[in-house]
């Protein structure tokens, strides 16, 4: 019997006028409750609320849609594109449809902000390969002039500092 009487009060909640509208719902001038589009939560308005039809959201751009209104003619929930992480490059783009895919870096390329791979620098004959690349960093490489200048320069101090200091 309680639960009869819970029932028809629920019904009888929604069905008359001045209804309280649901959580991400509002109350329209006419007493209707139409979905609210949250910009927050990704989502803007597509089409607005009309006496016969609910509030369509679409998403921002950047977002996905992740689940489809009840009706199917909009969205309900959506979600910020994934931002690929270095050492991978996109594969797809996220629409606003599907979220961005995002592959591997093949061997030989690297990429530092996870957007585009890039193959690795090659020394030429008159450098020193001085840092071996990866997926996420080149290969650097430095001229052997500089290489030669460094070590001298090294080993001149050295020198003077050990055998030809005043003390």
């Amino acid at each position: 019997m309680f639960s009869s009487l819970f029932v028809f009060g629920l019904v009888a909640a929604f069905a008359g006028p001045g209804r309280t509208c649901r959580t991400r719902e509002f109350t329209t001038r006419e007493g209707r409750c139409c979905p609210m589009c949250h910009e927050g939560l990704g989502l803007s308005v597509q089409q607005n609320c009309t006496a016969t039809t609910d509030t369509v959201c679409g998403v921002l751009e950047g977002y996905f849609c992740k689940s489809l209104s009840d009706d199917g003619t909009g969205c309900s929930l959506a979600d910020k594109h994934r931002h690929c992480p270095p050492g991978q490059s996109v594969k797809e783009a996220g629409t606003s449809r599907s979220d961005t895919e995002c592959e591997d870096c093949q061997p030989g390329h690297f990429s530092e902000d996870g957007v585009n791979c890039t193959a690795w620098t090659v020394c030429s004959e008159s450098q020193t390969k001085i840092r071996e690349g990866s997926s996420m960093f080149d290969v650097v490489c430095e001229d052997e002039t500089t290489t030669s200048v460094s070590s001298f320069t090294f080993i001149s101090s050295f020198f003077n500092s050990t055998f030809w200091s005043s003390d």
